[in-house]
């Protein structure tokens, strides 16, 4: 029997765990043609969450042009990907999108390719002068939404890899691109690296300052990921009490990711017998147990005081708790210190902070801490 929880990859339909509100007020922002920059910590499902949007959007007739930006690594493989992604959302025989590609584009010619796989795909061939490349893809949806008379939806995933590069060429230039394409086309932009996309459109030097609505994702209610857990189990014909399924959810501190993998696990053990408080716990010994190594990595890697922070974060996030007298003795560090420690644990995107809070990102990560 197949198991009911799924984790570490992109999730669809019943696998999909509750974002009612978040789909329809997404929705509603695309159809209403507004840019919005989603951010949240890793592993959120934003990915999925904007998947499932799109699926809604396409119903209303909006075109969606998925763009995963995590491969760029100079300025041509921005175009490229992104001329990809165009190809893939038109219809019909090679030579066909071919044809409706040079209509769209001016200066990047499509041509066949074979990819990696060995399968036949459309590419652009460059030109030499990146600005002309960037301008005419960026300005191709535009075109594309003149010639369908639809409306366009871009959804740029991984769109901090834009930042890492040398030169902000690409955001000077995309920015005067997505500005003069008002209502017809709608950008989503979102990321992994939460603080670098939220510096990326909220620093006023940057060139993508307020080009749109901020939507942070936050966690999914304890009652709705509760009756999640219930539902998943009753699908293989688990009966699993509802105390036991919100000890999965409090231990996984509602975070969807987490959920579906301590839940993964407590299935594999509950396959055949009753589910309770010791069977959550067994799994969850056994989890920590195959990330031992990773997180064992992790912690070598990290200096004495990073150590020192987390083990104090552990016990008390709370930011008046950390720079108490009793905190800061006990592990004998000064406030500066801590305060300098916090900020590099934060780039590292080991922790984030919330509502005064600062918390360890990964939840399990978390609970090996607890432990050693």
């Amino acid at each position: 029997m197949q198991n009911p929880f799924v984790y570490g990859q992109e999730v669809f339909g019943e696998i999909f765990c509750n974002r009612t509100k978040e789909i329809k007020e997404l929705v509603s922002d695309i159809t209403s043609g507004q840019n919005v920059i989603i951010y949240s910590p890793r592993r959120y499902g934003k990915t999925s969450l904007i998947k499932e949007v799109l699926k809604k959007t396409e119903k209303e007739g909006v075109i969606g042009i998925y763009v995963d930006l995590y491969a760029v690594l100079k300025e041509e493989d921005f175009v490229s990907i992104y001329a990809a992604a165009i190809s893939k959302t038109l219809s019909g025989s090679m030579e066909r999108i071919i044809s409706n590609l040079k209509d769209i584009f001016r200066s990047l010619r499509p041509k066949i390719v074979i990819n990696s796989q060995g399968e036949t795909e459309i590419g652009v061939d460059l030109v030499k002068d990146t600005n002309i490349m960037i301008e005419d893809v960026g300005n191709a949806v535009q075109r594309y939404s003149d010639k369908y008379k639809k409306q366009v939806a871009v959804v740029f995933d991984e769109f901090q890899q834009i930042g890492l590069l040398k030169t902000d060429k690409i955001e000077k230039r995309l920015r005067g691109i997505v500005q003069t394409h008002g209502r017809k086309v709608s950008y989503i932009f979102m990321g992994s690296k939460k603080h670098m996309i939220y510096d990326m459109f909220s620093n006023p030097n940057r060139p993508f300052y307020k080009i749109g609505r901020h939507y942070p994702i936050g966690k999914i209610s304890a009652e709705k990921l509760t009756f999640f857990v219930i539902e998943r189990f009753k699908s293989t014909g688990i009966s699993i009490p509802e105390d036991i399924a919100r000890k999965i959810v409090d231990i996984a501190e509602c975070h969807p990711y987490y959920v579906q993998h301590l839940g993964s696990s407590v299935w594999k053990l509950a396959e055949h017998k009753r589910i309770d408080e010791k069977t959550v716990e067994d799994a969850l010994t056994l989890t920590l147990a195959e990330e031992k190594s990773a997180y064992s990595n992790i912690w070598d890697e990290l200096s004495l005081n990073h150590k020192k922070v987390l083990k104090m974060l552990v016990e008390s996030g709370q930011e008046n708790k950390i720079y108490s007298i009793e905190n800061l003795q006990k592990f004998n560090l000064t406030a500066s210190v801590v305060q300098k420690t916090i900020k590099s644990l934060l780039l590292k995107e080991l922790i984030d902070k919330s509502n005064g809070t600062y918390d360890i990102n990964d939840v399990f990560f978390k609970q090996w801490l607890l432990r050693i």
